[in-house]
């Protein structure tokens, strides 16, 4: 554990600048995501009309097969949308997986596959969150090699996916027949198209980046390539077991530039606040937090959820503020419960207890949770933390070494009983 700095006026890790932005994600991801679709369904039909015009009656003889009626007409136009995204996102994983990476989460439309760590199984479900819909996937590297290369091909794996289907559908309706499905396939081809182009061209969706802008941002290693290469780095180093508080300090200070709102600077801030507090810097732990917070506003529910969480625990456990806590998970507490580990929720449920006086069933929570976390024969990093803070709530909840902390806590500036 490095040397700490309470007190000293000369922080660890700089603080988020003054002028840093918020970006209103979540807003800006739902409305996006229907610009997206708009703008998928218009390039699609352009492509179809161009296409009529070159090829008016090759176009126009398999368009005629399709069962008429808008009903059938608008299943074949969101089979068409969900199958370009799914092949879009199994892209990413198929080119993370082509570089090493481990599966996490895989959500199209209402599906979702996912699981909570590296050694949990891949479990279906459905997908609650409107900012999801739109697909997203996500793998985790194995190694640290070359990280910011093979970053790269996860990312070009989905564009490059929707150029293959693309392609693929053009080949086989030129090769066959009309059909009564060659309306669908003619549809595929041009959504899934249209997504590529939508996805390969760089900007910003929110607290989100498309393909090609995270492409062109790995690929010139300015300092948003430094940051995915440290956030990577030290999720490899997590999931095999290392704790966070052994990262070198000027990793995690690569991890805080630049303070764009972005979720990559969420993820950054996040784990610098895990690395202070377990550091002894809670001053220093809760500014990152606030700014976390602040940019977990706007992101999907999970996120927002899981952050919300952590500062209802330092309400709880720091503050001895249990109607704060309770106040803050509040809107989010079927999410929280959710995406929570058993251990983490403990964690909450036992310093929620402490601070409304119930001692006993904190302390009760605490043990019961470590016991859990003892048995595990090799836990992640993630759970090393979480091992770490329980046994320091265990130790504060304990007789003889309760006045002693909350002594410390005093003298810190927070508020005990």
């Amino acid at each position: 554990m490095t040397s700490t700095s309470q007190g000293t006026g000369t922080p660890l890790l700089p603080p988020p600048p003054a002028n840093a932005p918020v970006r209103t994600g979540r807003g800006a991801t739902g409305r996006t995501f229907i610009v997206g679709a708009l703008a998928g369904a218009l390039i699609g039909m352009a492509g179809v009309l161009v296409g009529k015009a070159v090829a008016g009656e090759w176009i126009a003889t398999r368009i005629a097969l399709a069962p008429e009626g808008m009903g059938p007409r608008w299943a074949i136009a969101l089979a068409a949308m969900f199958g370009a995204v799914l092949v879009h996102e199994l892209g990413h994983i198929v080119g993370g997986l082509s570089q090493g990476f481990r599966f996490m989460l895989l959500v199209v439309g209402p599906f979702k596959l996912s699981r909570k760590d590296e050694q949990a199984p891949i479990r279906l479900g459905l997908n609650t969150s409107l900012e999801l819909a739109g697909g997203i996937a996500a793998c985790i590297p194995q190694g640290e090699h070359a990280l910011v290369q093979r970053t790269k091909w996860m990312v070009l794996g989905g564009p490059l996916a929707s150029v293959a289907l693309a392609l693929v559908c053009m080949v086989l309706l030129a090769l066959s027949a009309p059909a009564s499905w060659s309306a669908l396939v003619l549809m595929l081809g041009a959504v899934s198209g249209a997504l590529a182009v939508v996805t390969i061209i760089p900007m910003r969706n929110g607290n989100f980046v498309t393909d090609g802008k995270r492409f062109l941002q790995l690929h010139r290693e300015g300092p948003e390539a430094r940051r995915d290469a440290a956030q990577l780095a030290i999720t490899v180093k997590l999931q095999s077991g290392a704790r966070v508080d052994d990262m070198p300090r000027e990793q995690i200070a690569s991890l805080l530039e630049p303070s764009d709102g972005s979720i990559m600077e969420f993820l950054g801030r996040t784990t610098a606040y895990t690395w202070l507090l377990a550091q002894g810097q809670v001053r220093e732990a809760r500014v990152q937090l606030d700014r976390a917070v602040a940019l977990g506003s706007g992101l999907p529910l999970n996120l927002s959820a899981f952050i919300a969480a952590e500062e209802a625990w330092v309400l709880a456990w720091f503050d001895r503020n249990a109607d704060a806590a309770r106040a803050r998970i509040a809107p989010h507490e079927k999410v929280i419960r959710a995406v929570l580990t058993p251990h983490e929720q403990i964690r909450l449920d036992a310093a929620i207890a402490m601070a409304s006086g119930d001692r006993n069933g904190a302390r009760s929570k605490v043990n019961a949770a470590l016991d859990v976390l003892r048995a595990q024969s090799s836990p992640s990093g993630s759970t090393l933390w979480t091992k770490d803070r329980l046994q320091e709530m265990q130790a504060v909840l304990s007789t003889a070494q309760g006045r002693a902390e909350r002594s410390d806590l005093h003298d810190q500036g927070f508020q005990v009983p």
